[in-house]
This record gives C-alpha cells, structure tokens and sequence, in this order.
C-alpha cells in the first residue's frame, strides 16, 4: 500500500480513502453505532427493555475495535521510520 496521506491520520471515517474495504467498514459501523446510541437511551427513558440492542451495540463497538487494530497492524507494516518527523513529514 502506498503510504497515508496526512489528512488520514488519526480519523477513522477519513480513513476511509486510504484503506478502502477496512476504512469503509470502519467508517460504516461507526455511523450506525452513533446512530444507534441516542435511540436505545430514548428506548430505555420510555420504559422499553433495551437488553438486545445493547448486546447488539456491544458487539459492534468490539468489531469497531478488532478492524481498528488491524488497521493498526497494516500501518506498522508499511513500515517507514518517522522518527524525528514531525507528523512522517520531511526532516
């Protein structure tokens, strides 16, 4: 893989472009998870039983999780020092 632009660094859901399948899958989860979060707090202020969603949110937050460390991974194996860079620019 070619190395990260800058403006990717650090934001998942602009990460998106550097990593195409891994960056999109994060971008998506972590879109319906925010959406998901406010209507199982309206759910349960309402008296409604939330314990599904909240296993289901749960697990999602693990899949965010475990795609984000495999970013990670593939970061650390593109390799490249950026010792003494700042931000991997020029030194």
């Amino acid at each position: 893989m070619p190395p990260l632009p800058l403006c990717c660094l650090g934001d998942p859901l602009t990460e998106a472009k550097c990593y195409p399948g891994l960056g999109s899958m994060m971008a998506f989860r972590m879109k319906v998870e925010s959406a998901l979060r406010p209507q199982i707090l309206q759910l349960q202020r309402a008296g409604v039983p939330t314990a599904a969603a909240e296993l289901l949110l749960g697990r999602m937050q693990a899949k965010i999780e475990s795609l984000c460390d495999e970013r990670d991974r593939l970061k650390k194996e593109e390799g490249g020092s950026t010792k003494g860079r700042v931000l991997g620019g020029r030194s």
